[in-house]
């Protein structure tokens, strides 16, 4: 495995763990609020959930992937394709921002 897929794979392992982790404390206070009978949303909870899993799920796919020959190429895009997204949101606001002027509303 290369050094930067194995940096891209602990960084996010542990955004998986933290958001997993926030998850965890939303979904207690979520639980304990609505057992006193005080109105507390699961929108924090679940949002952290989502992205915790989808961490999880990007990092532990890309893993094995790579780890087996036959599919290193696959492991590797997966691997990278946050930072694709990433990269494909800075060029849109970038475009956004030289068609408007520079001007946000």
């Amino acid at each position: 495995m290369k050094t930067y897929i194995k940096v891209l794979l602990i960084v996010y392992g542990l955004a998986a763990v933290y958001f997993l982790y926030l998850a965890a404390i939303n979904m207690f206070v979520y639980f304990a609020n609505r057992s006193k009978g005080f109105y507390e949303p699961f929108l924090p909870a679940g949002r952290n959930l989502g992205l915790g899993l989808v961490f999880a799920l990007i990092a532990g796919l890309s893993w094995f992937l790579v780890r087996q020959p036959a599919y290193q190429k696959a492991g590797n895009f997966i691997a990278l394709l946050p930072l694709i997204a990433i990269g494909l949101f800075v060029c849109w606001f970038l475009i956004i921002m030289i068609s408007s002027g520079g001007k946000w509303n």
